[in-house]
């Protein structure tokens, strides 16, 4: 490969990371916010404006909670597992200095595939969040009035 292409290839993968990086990032922030403000809410909401709940809605509202806390939890998760994917690479690029060998044998990154599932299941766990949380809200404030 020439430098010029692989100096070429070599920026757009730099420009590339950082981007799914600075995407990661505002994901996380997006779930940890939606997550904790949905479950703000719902209590505020039980407390001012559903003080008796059709009782037959609770389980919406304890999935909500429920599938809310799973998210913060999982999201938080994939943060410590992504720091560990990290130094994972870190300790294999300290290798490759320190023997030049080691370039040929890089190891899978363990951390990457749990980093990925804890993200997924966190995405997934605040939008039945939300859903079952707007279900119990839609029941008990539009329905019920």
């Amino acid at each position: 490969m020439s430098d010029d292409r692989y100096n070429h290839y070599s920026e757009e993968f730099k420009i590339t990371e950082q981007q799914m990086l600075a995407q990661g990032t505002k994901l996380s922030q997006t779930i940890i916010t939606l997550s904790g403000g949905a479950l703000a809410l719902s209590v505020t909401f039980l407390e001012k404006i559903a003080a008796e709940p059709a009782p037959y809605t609770l389980p919406f509202l304890g999935g909500s909670w429920l599938l809310l806390c799973l998210s913060l939890l999982s999201i938080l998760l994939a943060i410590a597992s992504s720091h560990q994917a990290m130094d994972f690479h870190l300790d294999y690029l300290i290798d490759c200095l320190n023997d030049p060998e080691k370039e040929h044998e890089r190891p899978e990154n363990p951390h990457n595939s749990r980093t990925f599932v804890m993200k997924r299941i966190s995405l997934w766990a605040c939008v039945l969040g939300v859903i079952f949380l707007a279900t119990f809200a839609f029941i008990n404030a539009v329905l019920k009035a």
